[in-house]
């Protein structure tokens, strides 16, 4: 691992250690269960990004809730996925059942997307993932990081970060490390701040830089895409740390390989998706 101002900065090999171990004698059960909260009416999208990534981590099963209307949409593009109703029986039911929970991607900021979230918070025992509009909802309601039961992982990008701590983004730029070290030392939570050079932090912990991507990533549905990495993995794990840590690299890796192929202007999420194999071939072999 290299260092560079007590920032450190993945490996490879790093990686690949990490990974998940896939065992000759598993099943599906194995793997873990991932929830993905996601996708208002007409934000389908959203959910074929973080649900389809979260199965390529090798997570044995991810369960969708979504807008009925979506339910189509999810079910001929991403038939693997089971979608569930936003009933609070079957809601309830699937968030203890689940080994980790994303939420977030394309909800919408109204009031039933607040309640989603305070119910995830209230019932979850499991890693929870706020990405997207469940990180612009929270910004509002810092109160339910005020007593965590579980870990919790924020992915914002820049502007998110900026409605969390309530500074405009260029008092942001270049105080990166220090803004990342003094939101978790607030928060007990795993930061995964996204930019060019995207920061992981966890409070006692060293920073992490990561290394991997390019201008291909700056796209819509990508960032959908690296929440359903780490929901994935951390499902697999049960280590959302270590998930927040490798699901940036190989989301980078992934798009910087797709840029290689399609060019960087002509990449998109959908093509992020389909080299994040790829990207794992390149780590494991």
């Amino acid at each position: 691992m290299g260092s560079s101002m007590n920032v450190f900065e993945l490996e490879k090999n790093d990686v690949k250690k990490m990974l998940p171990v896939r065992k000759a004698e598993s099943n599906k059960g194995t793997y873990g269960k991932t929830l993905i909260i996601a996708g208002q009416k007409g934000m389908a999208g959203a959910c074929f990004f973080a649900g389809k990534a979260a199965y390529l981590t090798g997570c044995g099963l991810v369960r969708i809730v979504t807008a009925e209307e979506n339910r189509e949409i999810i079910q001929i593009k991403l038939p693997e996925a089971v979608i569930l109703s936003s009933d609070s029986i079957a809601l309830t039911k699937a968030i203890n059942d689940a080994d980790s929970i994303l939420i977030g991607p394309g909800i919408g900021t109204g009031d039933e997307a607040l309640g989603l979230l305070q119910k995830v918070f209230y019932y979850a025992k499991v890693p929870i993932i706020v990405d997207a509009d469940g990180i612009n909802i929270l910004s509002k309601h810092m109160e339910l990081l005020s007593e965590l039961k579980t870990d919790v992982v924020l992915t914002p990008h820049l502007g998110e970060m900026s409605r969390l701590i309530k500074k405009p983004v260029s008092d942001i730029i270049g105080h990166e490390i220090e803004i990342a070290n003094q939101f978790t030392e607030r928060y007990n939570i795993i930061l995964v701040m996204k930019s060019h050079k995207t920061l992981i932090a966890r409070n006692g912990k060293n920073i992490f830089r990561n290394t991997t991507g390019d201008s291909s990533l700056s796209k819509g549905g990508t960032g959908d895409c690296l929440a359903g990495l780490i929901a994935g993995f951390t499902a697999e794990s049960h280590d959302a740390y270590t998930a927040s840590l490798i699901g940036p690299y190989i989301h980078g890796l992934a798009g910087t390989l797709a840029g290689q192929t399609l060019t960087q202007y002509s990449v998109l999420a959908s093509d992020v998706l389909d080299f994040i194999p790829v990207a794992m071939k390149e780590i494991i072999t």
